[in-house]
C-alpha cells in the first residue's frame, strides 16, 4: 500500500485525469483519506517489526485475553491451513513480547488454547489506555 501523495498532488492528479475518471478518482482519495488504520498498520508504523499475521494474532489474543483463544479459532481467524504454522507464529510473538514488553506473556492453556497475560492497566503504545 503506497502512502497518499501530498494534497496538491491529489488535486493535480484529479484535474489531469480524463473527465470520465475524475469522480471515481476523487472518491478513491476521499476513501483513503478517511480510512481508519488497522491495528496491524499502527503497530508497524510505530516501528515494531512484526509480520502481518503475527500482528493480527497479537491483536486477537489481546482482545480475547480474559477467556483465551482456542488453537482452531485463532488458526481460522488468521487463515492458516497448517496448524504447525500457528505454533511458529506464537513462538515469534513470545520472543517479541520478551524483548519489548517483558511484563506480558502468552501462555498455553491445557494444550488447547492461548491466553494473553498482562498486568492490570497495561496498554501497548498503539492502544487507547481507556479502551483496554
Amino acid at each position: 500500500m503506497n502512502p497518499l501523495p501530498y494534497r496538491d498532488q491529489i488535486f493535480v492528479a484529479i484535474a489531469e485525469a480524463p473527465e470520465s475518471e475524475r469522480l471515481e478518482l476523487a472518491m478513491y482519495f476521499i476513501d483513503r483519506l478517511t480510512e481508519v488504520p488497522t491495528d496491524e498498520q499502527t503497530i508497524r508504523r510505530l516501528g515494531f517489526q512484526l509480520a502481518p499475521k503475527r500482528c493480527r494474532a497479537l491483536v486477537l489474543l489481546r482482545r480475547a485475553a480474559a477467556n483465551g483463544l482456542r488453537y482452531e479459532a485463532l488458526s481460522d481467524r488468521l487463515g492458516l491451513e497448517n496448524p504447525r504454522t500457528l505454533f511458529v507464529h506464537i513462538c515469534h510473538l513470545r520472543r517479541f513480547l520478551r524483548e519489548k514488553f517483558p511484563e506480558c506473556s502468552i501462555v498455553t492453556l491445557r494444550g488447547s488454547a492461548y491466553e494473553f497475560r498482562a498486568p492490570p492497566g497495561f496498554a501497548f503504545p498503539w492502544e487507547d489506555k481507556h479502551s483496554v
